[in-house]
């Protein structure tokens, strides 16, 4: 059964994701995978899906095109907290910040389909332009993206990686056991985005729309 709610906390200290510019509610909307800091959008496919997830998972992909998310909002925050593991103090989103809670309501997807154990192809509405947030020169460039997919629903992958992973190896009977108590650990679930990028046709997009996000909560470290 999928959550209704799944929690990711981040706090891009190589600022790999562009998160201070690009997180929901910007100017900019929604998320960056790592695949948007030099990553190459082939790489989906080049390898089986279930290499992917295990590399995401178990050795960590440095241009990975997954987001993870747990079930647990208490997991999530010590990814915010970072390997240092210092408390957190909420902010407000609008000053100075060091990690985030990003909130991802699954009650807003229009249409979810299970395409094997684990794996669900979900469809959402895209969040609108606010020209308020926006100066002219981003309202005309994100006015002009957003044509090309006015009236299209967005499309992600949602990926219960523990279920996948063991009902993978009843199949396969790979060795995937590190990857499967990481998954269990975490409570891990992983988002791809299938929508294909508007400057690079036939690959996929390295961002997330934000019309799925419920919060995006801001910290400063405490020392």
């Amino acid at each position: 059964m999928i959550p209704q709610l799944l929690y990711r906390g981040d706090g891009d200290a190589q600022n790999e994701r562009s998160l201070r510019i690009v997180y929901p509610g910007s100017a900019y909307g929604g998320l960056l995978t790592n695949l948007s800091n030099g990553g190459s959008g082939r790489d989906i496919f080049s390898s089986p899906f279930i290499s992917t997830v295990n590399h995401h998972v178990d050795e960590g992909w440095a241009k990975t095109h997954y987001l993870s998310f747990s079930e647990y909002r208490a997991r999530a925050m010590t990814f915010a907290s970072g390997k240092s593991g210092k408390n957190l103090k909420p902010v407000e989103r609008g000053g100075s910040w060091d990690a985030a809670l990003i909130t991802l309501d699954t009650g807003r997807f229009t249409k979810c389909e299970e395409l094997e154990i684990g794996v669900y192809r979900c469809l959402y509405p895209r969040k609108p332009i606010s020209a308020s947030q926006l100066s002219i020169p981003e309202l005309i460039m994100r006015s002009f993206d957003n044509a090309k997919l006015v009236g299209q629903p967005v499309e992600i992958l949602l990926i219960d990686v523990a279920s996948f992973l063991c009902a993978q190896v009843e199949k396969t009977k790979e060795d995937l056991s590190t990857a499967i108590a990481n998954a269990k650990r975490d409570a891990e679930w992983l988002v791809l985005p299938t929508g294909y990028a508007v400057e690079i046709p036939g690959e996929f997009t390295s961002k997330l729309d934000d019309g799925c996000i419920l919060g995006f909560e801001c910290f400063r470290f405490l020392s």
